[in-house]
């Protein structure tokens, strides 16, 4: 008997473990947010598609876009330890959820949701979207023994995120001149491009053949170019996947991004690049 009171205390003691608590789960918190910023952007109603510039129902590797760890996998490369994202869904028409989280993959995660109503108003020939945050909900789901603490995202960061998106611009224009001669202009006139996945746009997807860019104020603005015969002449469509934080204006409210100079300055390059 001696020999089984050790094991049979252990028993006692792994089954009083495995019946009491093992963790305990933080929320979700709801709060509704009364006194909230808002991000607003100004652009001309012409040429502008605002439908994609929140990409709805896609993860986003956090590290990836802010220079942190994003995935942490244990010594055997095969089990994921950790793991940050930016995930973002759309909950209906007017309202985007962005999620900040860190998780195991598994069911060990923690994170920050913000609900963001879209709100769009169309003013003559301008469009302006306003990015209001209304609820901000937390949550941590615990592990057995460990857990994560739940990743700070501030408002800054929520704004910081949508800008991160792509606002699409879009051109047309007639020539009386033949395709081969529209894109030597723009070889002569434009540098040649390339995305970062190649010639895959990172807004529409699409993949295009001639992709070129020019300066703004600095920073190089990528579009890609398609030309097909029209009446006598040709036919020149101009796409531009533009990154919200570009457009921002570091002399004036951080809130509020005006598109229209540099659209303007853009549609009259290219004008004169088709035309030269």
């Amino acid at each position: 008997m001696r020999r089984l009171v050790p094991t049979v205390f252990i028993l006692l003691a792994i089954s009083g473990c495995a019946s009491g608590p093992t963790k305990q789960d933080i929320g979700p918190v709801t709060k509704e947010i009364t006194s909230s910023k808002s991000l607003t952007i100004l652009a001309p109603k012409e040429g502008v598609n605002i439908d994609n510039f929140v990409h709805i129902e896609k993860d986003l590797a956090w590290g990836a876009q802010y220079g942190e760890s994003a995935i942490t996998i244990n010594g055997n490369n095969t089990v994921l330890e950790r793991q940050e994202l930016l995930r973002i869904h759309k909950k209906d028409n007017q309202i985007f959820q962005f999620e900040r989280r860190v998780d195991d993959g598994t069911s060990k995660s923690a994170g920050v949701i913000y609900d963001v109503k879209q709100d769009l108003n169309f003013d003559n020939n301008r469009l302006m979207v306003k990015y209001t945050p209304i609820r901000i909900t937390t949550y941590n789901n615990k592990g057995l023994i460990f857990s994560f603490s739940t990743p700070t995202y501030s408002q800054d960061d929520l704004f910081s995120s949508i800008l991160k998106n792509y606002l699409g611009y879009d051109l047309s224009f007639n020539s009386k001149y033949d395709s081969t001669s529209i894109i030597s202009n723009f070889k002569r006139l434009a540098k040649k491009y390339t995305w970062e996945a190649g010639s895959r746009d990172p807004l529409t997807g699409k993949i295009y053949e001639d992709t070129f860019s020019v300066m703004y104020k600095g920073v190089e603005i990528p579009f890609s170019v398609e030309v097909y015969p029209y009446h006598g002449g040709s036919k020149v469509l101009v796409h531009f996947s533009i990154q919200g934080e570009i457009a921002l204006d570091t002399s004036s409210d951080k809130y509020n991004i005006n598109y229209s100079p540099m659209l303007a300055y853009l549609k009259d390059k290219i004008h004169s690049i088709i035309y030269d």
